[in-house]
């Protein structure tokens, strides 16, 4: 019903049952639910008159599984379909949930991401943060140092590294730390100490070479030390299985 530019909600008996006080009714979906407008904030009614959110949202967005949008005086937060603001209203930016059912939000510049729930699953205290593995796997960065997460939220990693790598084929990922070098395994674990200065790349069959101080060795995927780390240069492997190294008393193989 409408009275003086004025809507209310009137049921077939012809009693009111929504009063008279709303600038503007919306469309009723097929859960029984209409968007409401009065004195330019947002709020949501069922078609039997009760209030399912009050008139306090500067926006409310499409529902879309049972959630939806919505700001107030420029925050953002998360609405279900009963009413219940299932996060606070307390973020700049809200992004739409990712197929792994988390959204990335931020706060004063700072990252962090919520579940469907509105848990906090990575808290709001991220200063940069990469995209997530098919694993569940990212990398955040709080302050200048660097971790892994997972999904879940668990940390994978303290977050210590001023330097860290995408995980290659094998599951390993280079991680810095002050200058030196080593690599983590998928559930966090060092293979090695950080204590190389230098190191290569991986081997098809899982072998690198490391450097400290001004001496180099060989190891294997799982740390294991090859070789001693005494040689003053070293090469690659060939495909005889050897590789020539060099000492202060000349070149050898291994």
């Amino acid at each position: 019903v409408r009275i003086s530019n004025k809507w209310g909600l009137m049921n077939k008996e012809g009693k009111e049952v929504l009063k008279v006080i709303y600038d503007e009714i919306g469309e009723f979906n097929d859960l029984g639910i209409a968007m409401v407008m009065g004195e330019g904030l947002y709020g949501m009614v069922a078609s039997d008159g009760r209030i399912i959110a009050p008139l306090k949202y500067n926006t409310i967005g499409k529902f879309e599984a049972g959630l939806a949008l919505v700001t107030v005086e420029g925050k953002y937060g998360i609405i279900d379909i009963t009413g219940r603001e299932v996060t606070a209203i307390v973020y700049d930016t809200f992004e739409p949930y990712a197929i792994n059912g988390l959204a990335k939000v931020t706060i004063d510049g700072l990252i962090g991401w919520v579940s469907r729930s509105g848990m906090e699953i990575v808290p709001v205290v991220n200063s940069e943060v990469g995209e997530w593995t098919e694993d569940g796997m990212n990398w955040v960065k709080e302050g200048e140092l660097y971790g892994w997460i997972t999904t879940e939220g668990k940390r994978i990693t303290k977050v210590e590294y001023t330097q860290l790598w995408p995980f290659d084929a094998r599951g390993i990922g280079k991680v810095a730390k002050e200058g030196l070098y080593s690599w983590i395994t998928k559930d966090g674990k060092l293979i090695s100490p950080v204590a190389y200065n230098e190191v290569g790349e991986w081997t098809e069959d899982g072998l690198n070479w490391i450097k400290q101080g001004e001496l180099y060795g060989w190891i294997d995927v799982t740390g294991k030390a090859l070789t001693k780390v005494i040689y003053t240069a070293i090469w690659p492997f060939e495909p005889n299985n050897l590789a020539k190294v060099q000492q202060e008393a000349g070149f050898n193989w291994i």
